[in-house]
């Protein structure tokens, strides 16, 4: 048998070329239709920050499913989880305003790090 976390990380890369046409997909109308600048490089990076992203929740999510026991409490915890992250990423409450005691969410938030990057 192997180990749980190797399992998981070669089932996350597998899914690398689906994530990447998803986002292919879904992230390039999406960029043209919100006039982002109409160069190769910044299309590209673009198109990099959102793969790492949504790696970066599918890996939350599947720790999430390999340490819970029932699909409902990876549900409970994960939607908690995107909550806490939602609301520590800069968009909704502005990072000065976080309290400090969540302060240390904001810096480990992959959403964060994402919306300072587009931003």
């Amino acid at each position: 048998f192997y180990q749980a976390g190797a399992f998981l990380l070669g089932g996350q890369i597998s899914q690398l070329p689906l994530l990447a046409m998803e986002i292919l997909c879904f992230g390039t109308p999406f960029y043209f239709i919100a006039g982002l600048a109409y160069e190769a490089r910044a299309f590209f990076v673009y198109l990099a920050i959102l793969i790492a992203y949504k790696f970066a929740l599918k890996m939350l999510y599947g720790v999430l499913a390999q340490t819970l026991p029932k699909k409902a409490n990876v549900q409970g915890i994960g939607s908690f989880f995107y909550l806490l992250l939602t609301l520590t990423s800069g968009f909704i409450v502005y990072p000065v305003a976080i309290p400090s005691y969540w302060k240390w969410l904001f810096w480990a938030n992959p959403m964060a790090w994402t919306m300072q990057e587009f931003i």
